[in-house]
């Protein structure tokens, strides 16, 4: 995914994190960083959004939910206008069951401007992990709007429509 000419890894479904690497040096990330939201050191100011986004990343992929989660605020709180951190943030907050949390989050990145992407735009990225959220907890008619509403920006998008069939 391209953001102001930056590559970054993407996180986009629950689903999906089986699929990710361990990071080369997560003991120097987590050296160089002590992720508090709202933090004022100079080594942490210093850090840009992207920076802290990929530190989530790396910790989201060795399943340390709780430092992706202070980063991918971090992230936010520097660029308020971060979408990619908004929906890691959410599925972080999936992961470990605070559901109301993660609606809140993925409602904010329907407040945002969408943007194509590969497999699938913010806003289909959005309503597709709030139709998972909202399977979750035994509401499948909000479901499936949810993963409609996916399917009505990105066709294609495959997730979706598994998703999908498995709530008929």
């Amino acid at each position: 995914m391209f953001l102001n000419h930056i590559t970054y890894s993407f996180v986009y479904s629950v689903n999906d994190l089986s699929r990710l690497t361990q990071p080369a040096d997560l003991q120097l990330l987590q050296q160089q960083n002590t992720l508090q939201p709202g933090q004022t050191s100079a080594q942490s100011e210093a850090q840009s959004a992207e920076q802290f986004y990929d530190i989530g990343v790396e910790f989201h992929h060795t399943g340390q939910i709780d430092a992706a989660i202070r980063a991918y605020q971090n992230a936010i709180q520097r660029d308020p206008r971060f979408d990619s951190a908004y929906i890691n943030l959410g599925l972080a907050f999936i992961q470990l069951g605070q559901l109301e949390d993660a609606k809140d989050v993925l409602q904010q990145v329907l407040t945002l401007p969408d943007r194509l992407e590969t497999p699938a735009s913010v806003h289909t990225l959005a309503h597709y992990n709030l139709a998972i959220i909202l399977e979750r907890q035994g509401k499948p008619d909000e479901a499936i709007i949810e993963v409609q509403s996916a399917l009505a920006i990105t066709p294609n998008f495959e997730l979706a429509q598994r998703l999908l069939q498995r709530l008929r």
